[in-house]
């Protein structure tokens, strides 16, 4: 944990120090089994650039305070409902 700080009670920093692009990738894609995930390497958020997830309409972006976000993408830009002519 690279912003480890005196108020959290867990990490005391260098925490998943162990860890490299690989191994997550290992994770989602061979032990998770998803295909629709995009890793944002780098200090969060510093580095990351989830603050410009934030108010775009085809997302939902879940930011907590120990440094974790989580970005649903709800829908494809400009896709609406589809619709049969014939109803």
């Amino acid at each position: 944990m690279v912003k480890a700080g005196s108020a959290d009670p867990l990490y005391r920093g260098g925490e998943h120090s162990d860890t490299s692009r690989r191994k997550v990738e290992e994770l989602i894609v061979e032990r998770l089994e998803l295909d629709n995930v995009k890793i944002l390497e780098g200090v969060f958020p510093d580095e990351t650039f989830v603050e410009e997830q934030t108010g775009l309409p085809d997302r939902l972006l879940f930011h907590n305070l120990n440094g974790h976000a989580i970005i649903v993408k709800t829908s494809e830009p400009g896709a609406g409902p589809s619709r049969d002519p014939g109803q």
